[in-house]
Protein backbone atom coordinates (compact mmCIF):
# COMPACT_ATOMS: atom_id res chain seq x y z
CA UNK A 1 0.00 0.00 0.00
CA UNK A 2 2.95 2.13 0.89
CA UNK A 3 4.41 2.05 -2.30
CA UNK A 4 3.67 4.97 -5.06
CA UNK A 5 0.96 6.03 -2.20
CA UNK A 6 1.00 9.99 -0.94
CA UNK A 7 -0.34 9.46 2.01
CA UNK A 8 1.59 8.72 5.24
CA UNK A 9 1.36 4.98 7.40
CA UNK A 10 -0.61 6.11 9.46
CA UNK A 11 -3.23 7.36 7.64
CA UNK A 12 -2.96 4.00 5.32
CA UNK A 13 -3.45 1.68 8.40
CA UNK A 14 -6.49 4.13 9.36
CA UNK A 15 -8.25 3.00 5.61
CA UNK A 16 -7.43 -0.41 6.23
CA UNK A 17 -8.63 -0.57 9.90
CA UNK A 18 -11.82 1.05 8.23
CA UNK A 19 -11.68 -1.77 5.76
CA UNK A 20 -11.89 -4.39 8.82
CA UNK A 21 -7.87 -4.86 8.59
CA UNK A 22 -6.64 -5.54 12.30
CA UNK A 23 -2.59 -5.15 12.97
CA UNK A 24 -2.08 -9.15 12.36
CA UNK A 25 -3.47 -8.37 8.90
CA UNK A 26 -0.98 -5.48 8.00
CA UNK A 27 2.42 -7.68 7.21
CA UNK A 28 0.26 -10.52 5.70
CA UNK A 29 1.64 -11.58 2.21
CA UNK A 30 -0.71 -10.94 -0.87
CA UNK A 31 -0.50 -15.03 -1.98
CA UNK A 32 -1.92 -15.86 2.33
CA UNK A 33 -5.37 -13.02 1.58
CA UNK A 34 -8.83 -14.27 0.98
CA UNK A 35 -10.21 -13.37 -2.26
CA UNK A 36 -12.44 -11.01 0.19
CA UNK A 37 -9.50 -9.48 1.67
CA UNK A 38 -8.15 -8.88 -1.86
CA UNK A 39 -11.43 -6.73 -3.27
CA UNK A 40 -10.87 -4.74 0.15
CA UNK A 41 -7.42 -4.15 -0.30
CA UNK A 42 -7.73 -3.04 -3.73
CA UNK A 43 -10.64 -0.78 -3.25
CA UNK A 44 -8.82 0.79 -0.69
CA UNK A 45 -5.73 1.40 -3.09
CA UNK A 46 -7.85 2.83 -5.88
CA UNK A 47 -9.59 5.32 -3.93
CA UNK A 48 -6.26 6.22 -1.88
CA UNK A 49 -4.53 7.16 -5.32
CA UNK A 50 -5.03 10.36 -6.86
CA UNK A 51 -7.18 9.52 -9.96
CA UNK A 52 -9.07 12.36 -11.82
CA UNK A 53 -11.74 9.78 -12.59
CA UNK A 54 -12.50 6.27 -10.96
CA UNK A 55 -14.69 3.62 -12.85
CA UNK A 56 -16.27 1.46 -10.77
CA UNK A 57 -18.51 -2.09 -11.42
CA UNK A 58 -20.60 -3.13 -8.66
CA UNK A 59 -17.92 -1.60 -5.63
CA UNK A 60 -19.78 -3.26 -2.80
CA UNK A 61 -20.29 -6.68 -4.00
CA UNK A 62 -18.99 -8.62 -1.65
CA UNK A 63 -18.28 -6.93 1.55
CA UNK A 64 -19.26 -7.47 4.78
CA UNK A 65 -21.06 -4.15 6.25
CA UNK A 66 -18.58 -2.81 8.53
CA UNK A 67 -16.38 -2.47 4.80
CA UNK A 68 -19.45 -1.23 2.63
CA UNK A 69 -20.00 1.51 5.37
CA UNK A 70 -15.85 2.22 4.90
CA UNK A 71 -16.26 2.09 1.19
CA UNK A 72 -19.17 4.79 1.03
CA UNK A 73 -17.25 7.13 3.15
CA UNK A 74 -14.47 6.62 1.19
CA UNK A 75 -16.53 7.01 -1.98
CA UNK A 76 -18.14 9.86 -0.85
CA UNK A 77 -15.00 11.95 0.32
CA UNK A 78 -13.33 11.04 -2.74
CA UNK A 79 -11.64 14.46 -3.80
CA UNK A 80 -12.29 13.14 -8.30
CA UNK A 81 -15.17 11.54 -10.08
CA UNK A 82 -16.34 8.61 -9.64
CA UNK A 83 -18.48 6.48 -11.88
CA UNK A 84 -19.86 2.98 -10.86
CA UNK A 85 -22.74 0.90 -11.50
CA UNK A 86 -24.24 -0.60 -8.71
CA UNK A 87 -27.57 -2.11 -7.24
CA UNK A 88 -27.02 -1.04 -4.28
CA UNK A 89 -30.05 1.67 -3.50
CA UNK A 90 -28.31 2.51 -0.02
CA UNK A 91 -24.66 3.13 -1.96
CA UNK A 92 -26.67 5.53 -4.10
CA UNK A 93 -27.78 7.67 -1.67
CA UNK A 94 -24.83 7.63 -0.03
CA UNK A 95 -22.41 8.48 -2.22
CA UNK A 96 -23.99 9.77 -5.57
CA UNK A 97 -24.58 13.32 -6.77
CA UNK A 98 -26.11 12.31 -10.14
CA UNK A 99 -28.25 9.08 -10.88
CA UNK A 100 -28.76 7.67 -14.73
CA UNK A 101 -30.91 4.49 -14.84
CA UNK A 102 -30.82 2.46 -17.82
CA UNK A 103 -34.03 1.70 -18.74
CA UNK A 104 -35.30 0.04 -21.96
CA UNK A 105 -32.22 1.11 -23.48
CA UNK A 106 -32.76 4.87 -22.54
CA UNK A 107 -30.46 6.15 -20.36
CA UNK A 108 -32.57 8.47 -17.89
CA UNK A 109 -31.39 11.23 -15.48
CA UNK A 110 -33.15 10.01 -11.83
CA UNK A 111 -31.47 12.88 -9.46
Amino acid sequence: MEEDCDYNVSEIRSVLASMGFVQNDIGKRLSVLSGGEIIKLLLAKMLMDRYNILLMDEPSNFLDLPSLEALEMLMKGYAGTIVFITHDKRLLDIAADVIYEIKDKRLNLIR
